[in-house]
């Protein structure tokens, strides 16, 4: 499947999930990737079905690493399913499982190269309810496929009106 077939689909299934919803939130944080062995910038939202249900679709933009000649940009889309443990009234659990667009980009001597690969996210989160309306997180998960990396991501949500 092309990178553009899977973010057609991908469109399509937020917005057929989007119709199902309960609650929506909004937020991003900090990420690491081992890949590039650096940290970069992490944008979310998340669509929560009920207490146990939610699928997050985010983007993570590492930013670039010189390494004398070479130049390396990162970036992937992702869309993970969670499934929530109520650990007590304002901590909850979840593993993810989710898919992974990651592009690398590099730049040697004035030519540039790209790549694009299609992976599978596999991690696990928490939660923390600071207030009815903000939300801290925090995940780990392993990306599988010809651009394997470990991501570890922290952040905050803020639930939006709906």
């Amino acid at each position: 499947m092309s990178t553009r077939h899977f973010c057609i689909a991908a469109i399509f299934f937020m917005a057929f999930v989007s119709a199902h919803a309960q609650t929506y939130e909004a937020g991003g944080g900090l990420s690491y990737g081992s890949g590039i062995n650096n940290t970069g910038i992490n944008l979310r939202g998340e669509i929560l079905f009920n207490e146990q249900l939610s699928v997050s679709s985010h983007f993570n933009f590492f930013f670039g690493r010189d390494e004398g000649m070479l130049r390396h940009k990162w970036w992937a889309f992702n869309i993970d399913g969670h499934y929530y443990f109520k650990v007590d009234d304002l901590l909850f659990l979840y593993p993810l499982l989710g898919f992974n667009i990651g592009t690398v980009k590099e730049k040697w001597n004035g030519i540039n190269f790209s790549d694009t690969e299609i992976g599978m996210n596999l991690g696990g989160g928490l939660k923390y309810q600071f207030t009815n309306t903000i939300t801290g997180f925090g995940e780990i998960k392993y990306v599988i496929g010809n651009a394997d990396q470990f991501v570890v991501t922290a952040g905050v949500m803020i639930t939006l009106p709906c």
